[in-house]
């Protein structure tokens, strides 16, 4: 939908279209664009509801839609500074003038901890215009719990260092453990906001603003006076009638021009934020801000805004925080944002904004935090970030997101983990990652996405942890060719992966960690000859692997642990001579192994059972030559072997021989 023009707030609003695929698509496992039967219309402003008054571009100006329902209790308030206009829309224009300026104080705290004769300490920079505003005599310094006197430190600019530094008059001991805390005050000249308030009369209203909906409508005009400007505006307050902290305003409809707000929480919609409470604007369907001004803070702006189904916001250049910024948001199905080079942080910003379908967060090039991001968005079908070249981390970022399906995540150059990034995301189906070149974990990244059917190219160069990777993606059938010159583990990496029939030649030279890596891989036919010179543990490695006729020859020097590798293979035919000379644990790893017919495992020198496999006598006797010799007796089962009762007692000595008590 493209930005409206300053008087489209009057219009009804229009079907809002699903936003324009990114050019380039990975080659395999695309989708095409489909309707989505399940979505509900989108939202169209009633077309009774009266029509806002344009603003023009460069205004000062906040016009609403309000209900004034039958009965008593119609009341509504706001803040705004300077001197300023609010037109309630029923007849009454109010004039509401500012005190002027008043110091608004500020504490700053500082605290040290430490052993020995420290004397001097930094408290700020020279630069900074907070101590440049320092209130006389606010500083407390304590030492210890106990109040010093003024002649026992002294506050100094360090012109070598450019700080602000406390000195402390007599320095601690040497051996002496020391605590020193303290707070200064400044202030700045600020005008407070002004609150004016107003009672609505339903019958005082012409019927020709009746609503379908059962209420009456006014227009609420705020403008600042000749000469002032609107620097900071406020909806959340409560009517001074009101005594409830969790009051909820009737406005419907909100559009704003406010170029001058000024830095800082200068927009309020919701008292959560701002004063500690819970008044919020809870009936209000569309707010369209043209311009935000200077404003830098909107966290917790809309927080439990439930009724709120569109949000546009044209221009925010200053913008800097917005977490929780639609939390809670429960009906909101449309969101309109600009590029935001200023945003740093985007904690639960959209947090159980149920009914969203569809996210694109654009030219947001300071994001460093994006945690709990979409957290509980359940509709959301379409997720794009682009521009997000700070963000280092998008852990659990789409958790439990079941309908999720397409995902694009362009220009994260600092990204360095997407753990657990797509954790049971059951629907996704295409993900596109473009230049994040740097990511380090992996681990968990799309586990149990059960309907993706092929990995997505990444650039896995630095990747050093990819267990769990895709656990449990049961309807996988292709993956890349990754770089893994870099990963150490892959536990669990495909467990689950039921429709998997094979994997690339992963470079596996750096890999410790293998274990359950293909658990329950029950279509996976072939493994390739990968290298597994620093493999440790392979415990349930292939575990449930029922296709798995046989493995190559692996260099499985290294290995300390078997422990189920193998169990329930019921198609495995034989095995090759694997070095397992380290390995201390084969507890079940040849268990319900029921076609094993060869196991020529070299130097064996822990207890091992065979039982139950499809060994013949020729088979088991090589067994046998290629135990080593050992103390402590250790045990070999062979019972339920075809071979094993053709043994004789010469055959068995070979391994009784060797130290080994033989189970048959």
């Amino acid at each position: 939908m493209a930005p409206s023009s300053p008087s489209s707030s009057a219009t009804a609003a229009a079907a809002l279209p699903a936003p324009a695929q990114p050019a380039w698509q990975i080659s395999y496992g695309s989708l095409p664009p489909a309707a989505d039967d399940t979505a509900a219309a989108p939202w169209q402003r009633p077309a009774d509801w009266l029509a806002l008054p344009a603003i023009q571009p460069g205004e000062q100006k906040l016009v609403g839609l309000v209900a004034v329902f039958p009965g008593e209790g119609n009341v509504l308030a706001l803040r705004a500074t300077g001197n300023y206009t609010v037109d309630w829309g029923d007849g009454t224009v109010e004039q509401v003038s500012s005190p002027g300026e008043t110091i608004r104080r500020r504490d700053e705290w500082f605290s040290f901890g430490f052993y020995g004769a420290q004397q001097r300490f930094s408290i700020t920079t020279t630069g900074d215009h907070r101590w440049q505003k320092l209130i006389a005599n606010s500083i407390d310094v304590y030492r210890n719990g106990v109040r010093l006197a003024a002649g026992e430190y002294q506050i100094e600019e360090n012109s070598s260092t450019s700080n602000v530094e406390l000195v402390l008059t007599t320095p601690p001991a040497s051996n002496q453990y020391t605590y020193i805390y303290g707070n200064w005050s400044w202030g700045e000249p600020v005008i407070e906001a002004i609150t004016a308030e107003h009672r609505y009369s339903y019958a005082s209203l012409p019927a020709s603003s009746q609503c379908s909906r059962g209420y009456r409508q006014a227009i609420v005009t705020l403008t600042p006076q000749a000469g002032s400007h609107l620097t900071r505006v406020d909806l959340s307050p409560r009517h001074s009638s009101l005594s409830r902290n969790d009051a909820s305003t009737p406005w419907l409809d909100l559009a704003m021009y406010l170029p001058q707000a000024e830095d800082g929480t200068s927009l309020v919609f919701c008292g959560y934020e701002r004063h500690s409470t819970y008044d919020y604007l809870g009936n209000v369907e569309r707010i369209v801000i043209h311009d935000a001004g200077g404003a830098t803070n909107f966290n917790w702006l809309l927080y439990y805004f439930g009724a709120l189904r569109v949000f546009q916001l044209h221009r925010a250049e200053a913008l800097e925080e917005m977490d929780g910024m639609f939390c809670y948001c429960h009906a909101l199905e449309h969101v309109e944002l600009p590029p935001l080079p200023q945003v740093r942080s985007a904690s639960e910003a959209f947090y159980e904004c149920m009914a969203l379908r569809q996210l694109s967060l654009q030219g947001m090039s300071s994001l460093r935090n994006a945690s709990y991001l979409v957290y509980g968005c359940n509709a959301l079908r379409e997720l794009r970030l682009s521009g997000v070249e700070a963000l280092t981390e998008l852990e659990w970022t789409c958790e439990n997101l079941e309908l999720l399906e397409r995902v694009w995540i362009e220009d994260a150059r600092r990204l360095r983990s997407t753990a657990n990034l797509f954790y049971e995301c059951r629907s996704l189906r295409q993900v596109v990652i473009s230049g994040a070149d740097s990511i380090e974990d992996m681990s968990g990244m799309f586990s149990y996405c059960s309907a993706l059917e092929v990995a997505p190219a990444l650039n896995t160069a630095f990747v050093e942890d990819m267990h769990e990777m895709f656990y449990d993606c049961t309807a996988l059938r292709h993956v890349p060719h990754y770089d893994t010159s870099n990963v150490t583990t892959m536990e669990s990496m495909f467990s689950g992966c039921k429709s998997l029939v094979g994997i690339p030649v992963f470079d596996t030279r750096r890999v410790t960690q293998m274990r359950w890596m293909f658990s329950s891989c029950s279509a996976l036919a072939t493994v390739p000859a990968l290298d597994l010179r620093d493999l440790q543990d392979m415990d349930g490695m292939f575990s449930s692997c029922y296709a798995l006729i046989t493995v190559p020859l692996l260099n499985t020097e290294a290995l300390q642990t078997m422990a189920y590798a193998f169990s329930g293979c019921y198609g495995l035919k034989n095995l090759p001579a694997l070095l397992v000379g380290n390995v201390t644990n084969f507890s079940g790893c040849f268990s319900s192994c029921t076609s094993l017919a060869a196991a020529s495992l070299r130097n064996i020198a822990a207890t091992i059972s065979f039982w139950g496999c499809a060994l013949s006598k020729a088979a088991i006797l090589a067994i046998f030559q290629e135990l080593a010799s050992v103390s402590g007796n250790p045990s070999i089962d062979i019972g339920e072997n075809w071979g094993t009762s053709e043994l004789s007692a010469d055959d068995l000595a070979i391994a009784t021989g060797k130290g080994w008590t033989v189970l048959y």
